[in-house]
């Protein structure tokens, strides 16, 4: 499903119906900004949270009168990712939860995936489990 290089991720915004936030790339350094604040980031957090989103894979496909039935506007969040040297999002994430064991997500207007559970637990992260702790700091 999704086929993004994790060394060339930029950055990755996440947005919550009650909360937004952005995991941003300066080199070998990784900030979380929300709000007009920001802190350094658990390195370590992103790079497995990067490395389960660039080979995200579908389990499955909903029929487009499923698909077409499905609330993402009023979902469980979207991530939009974005690659070095590129304008804009290259990749725009919406989820919704279908059951316990997957979500749907969306990826275009007329792409939906099911994905399983564990997969999306993965990606779809608090901010404070991207913050850094005391002396861990966001870089290499």
């Amino acid at each position: 499903m999704a086929q993004l290089p994790p060394d060339r991720v930029d950055s990755v915004a996440y947005r919550y119906a009650a909360r937004s936030y952005e995991l941003v790339r300066e080199g070998a350094f990784w900030f979380v900004e929300s709000g007009g604040a920001r802190a350094p980031a658990n390195k370590q957090a992103i790079e497995f949270m990067l490395q389960t989103l660039a080979p995200l894979i579908a389990s499955g496909f909903p029929s487009a009168a499923e698909a077409a039935a499905v609330d993402f506007d009023g979902g469980s969040g979207e991530i939009s990712v974005s690659l070095l040297g590129e304008e804009g999002a290259a990749l725009v994430m919406s989820f919704a939860e279908k059951d316990e064991a997957s979500y749907y997500v969306r990826t275009a207007p007329d792409q939906v995936y099911v994905v399983q559970t564990r997969f999306v637990d993965e990606l779809l992260r608090k901010m404070e489990d991207f913050l850094a702790t005391a002396g861990e700091g966001g870089g290499a």
